[in-house]
């Protein structure tokens, strides 16, 4: 990993089952961690600023805790971690969202996903491969955004 040319991060690509704030058909979820770990802030600081920029309104955030995904083992390695998900529709066939082939409530019923959530996740993850993201110190327009704010309200101190 110290050979890399670029930062290594480890981006998570899955379904999640719909959790509040979570909904199919929103776009896609930047992940911000799972049941067992938070994922990395400064890599999620770059995503989360890569999202607005590329879907703006069209992409939510949310702690999808409902399981764990592969994520919690790259980060148990080391790896700085990013989940992206798509918000899953009657997960494990379970009939909570209906839905036309759902005979009954909460009966069986197929998984889905909405196109939209599709194409907003590989949309952001085109974006994720450009060159000059700022993997290497994601913090420093918050830092600057903060000391302006500082400085601003210097008197109020």
């Amino acid at each position: 990993m110290q050979a890399a040319r670029r930062p290594l991060v480890c981006v998570s690509l899955e379904a999640s089952r719909t959790l509040p704030g979570a909904i199919v058909g929103k776009g896609p979820v930047v992940r911000l961690g799972d049941r067992r770990t938070p994922f990395d802030s400064g890599a999620l600081q770059v995503l989360t600023a890569l999202a607005e920029k590329t879907l703006p309104g069209r992409y939510q955030r949310r702690l999808m805790d409902g399981g764990a995904c592969e994520a919690t083992a790259a980060t148990a390695w080391g790896l700085p971690t990013v989940g992206i998900t798509l918000p899953l529709g009657n997960y494990h066939n379970q009939g909570f969202e209906g839905g036309q082939d759902c005979p009954k409530p909460e009966g069986p019923a197929p998984e889905f996903v909405h196109l939209d959530d599709i194409d907003g996740e590989l949309r952001l993850c085109r974006a994720l491969m450009r060159k000059g993201l700022s993997w290497t110190d994601p913090w420093s327009q918050t830092r600057s955004r903060l000391r302006k704010n500082a400085k601003n309200y210097k008197a109020l101190f």
